[in-house]
């Protein structure tokens, strides 16, 4: 549905005032922009003076290259000099947002869901979209007997070095993602990343469901160092098939873990509200140090994938 707002131009036109009801998208962005540029070229008045432009909402907006791949920085120029901005495209907002601005977000796009099944040839590549980011030392990321592996790394570094990942090469906003797992080995750290700033799905800022022989984990990482927001206790089996569910909608995360052979619960396992609002998303595999090389495979997962979103947020970077 269209979401309504007011935009009300002050043109010193005849001493008139005028208001428009406008509507979400490219015709809210034209008839503003139309109506910003007439008073600001005068309107056959002369043009505004410095305090009367500060009375005008002004717009901005990517470019058609750039709202397809978005970020917080890659929006065109803050106009100046205006009493408010209206920012009009995909999230995340601009970064130099102020707090008298507005972000409308464009109209939601049609879900798209596709499901990866690893009916390939033993060591084969995983299939496109995804793509491998990191492959450690003693680690890999292949097909095995119609399911896709990952293994970690067996230097015994860190967790982090040791990590093995593998990216969903599709860009979205919110997701639901089912999928089976299988543990190979005894200790692996099977991770569903859901939200990250690195393609490399080692975030700085994002948000990681993590699966361990114990515990599943809903994990947040803000300028580089994690927070778990919700864990439950689990346990599971070596060789045995579970299924994990991840749903991330707008700023709130949930996941639920349960054995493939059983119905799926309907409470969560974890869930809880979010910060991060947009990211890459993927599978990583880990251990702890010292742990050696552990292994999962996946099969059977279907991701839907919302790249758009409809709403309005205010407030400096809109995080108010």
């Amino acid at each position: 549905m269209a979401f309504p707002f007011r935009v009300v131009v002050w043109e010193r036109i005849d001493d008139a005032v005028e208001s428009a009801v406008l509507t979400a998208g490219g015709k809210a962005r034209r008839a503003i922009q139309s109506m910003i540029d007439l008073a600001v070229q005068g309107g056959g008045g002369g043009g505004l003076s410095g305090a009367a432009k500060t009375e005008l909402v002004a717009v901005r907006h990517r470019s058609a290259a750039d709202e397809a791949a978005p970020t917080a920085d890659n929006w065109g120029p803050r106009p100046s000099g205006y009493g408010a901005v209206l920012a009009i495209g995909a999230r995340p907002a601009p970064a130099d947002a102020r707090a008298e601005d507005l972000h409308l977000l464009q109209p939601a796009a049609a879900p798209s869901t596709a499901t990866t099944t690893f009916s390939v040839a033993d060591g084969a590549a995983w299939p496109t979209p995804w793509v491998v980011e990191r492959v450690p030392a003693g680690g890999g990321a292949t097909v095995v007997s119609g399911m896709g592996r990952v293994t970690s790394g067996s230097a015994g570094g860190s967790a982090t070095a040791d990590t093995a990942a593998v990216r969903y090469g599709v860009a979205a906003v919110d997701s639901d993602v089912l999928l089976t797992w299988r543990p190979i080995t005894a200790d692996p750290v099977a991770a569903y990343v859901a939200r990250s700033d690195a393609a490399s799905l080692a975030p700085q800022a994002g948000v990681i469901v993590e699966v361990t022989a114990t515990a599943l984990r809903l994990v947040e990482y803000t300028a580089g160092t994690p927070a778990v927001l919700a864990s439950a206790p689990i346990t599971t089996g070596t060789g045995v098939d579970y299924r994990l569910r991840v749903t991330v909608s707008e700023q709130t995360a949930s996941a639920r873990v349960w054995p493939a052979a059983d119905p799926e619960p309907v409470d969560w396992g974890v869930t809880s509200a979010i910060q991060a609002t947009q990211g890459y998303q993927g599978l990583t595999v880990g251990s702890g140090a010292g742990a050696g090389a552990q292994t999962v495979a996946f099969d059977d997962i279907t991701i839907t994938s919302n790249a758009g979103g409809y709403g309005a947020a205010y407030g400096v970077a809109y995080g108010g």
